[in-house]
């Protein structure tokens, strides 16, 4: 997997989701081809940058969830609520992180029959 790949990930995020209400600089997009032990993807909200760690994740629809989890990120009240709302409920029971899962895997089948009529030879698992 590289760069390409989720560079189409996420111009179809963009083009599915719309842009931001809380953020108004465009996201941009920083990959790492190593595996992070700890993350898959992290959104920095101070500079509207999506990071993706492409080494950690196994199959292509993995990767697809993870870019989606991040967009949302770019779409929520980062700013003002992440912080507090971690404080109160923590990570596993964070509402946005919750929200951010739920339509990943909502939506990540949507996204790979997209990017597959666009390159019929992509494999969900590779």
């Amino acid at each position: 997997m590289e760069r390409k790949l989720v560079k189409k990930i996420l111009d179809w995020c963009i083009e599915f989701y719309g842009s931001s209400d809380f953020e108004k600089r465009p996201i941009k997009l920083r990959t790492y081809k190593k595996k992070d032990v700890n993350l898959r993807g992290q959104y920095n909200s101070g500079t509207a940058t999506m990071l993706i760690f492409i080494g950690s994740h196994d199959t292509i629809i993995d990767l697809i969830s993870t870019v989606i989890h991040e967009y949302t990120h770019y779409l929520q009240p980062i700013i003002t609520a992440y912080d507090d709302l971690t404080k109160y409920f923590g990570l596993k029971e964070h509402p946005l992180e919750r929200d951010a899962n739920t339509i990943a895997i909502r939506d990540r089948w949507i996204c790979y029959k997209h990017l597959k009529l666009e390159d019929p030879s992509l494999k969900s698992q590779g």
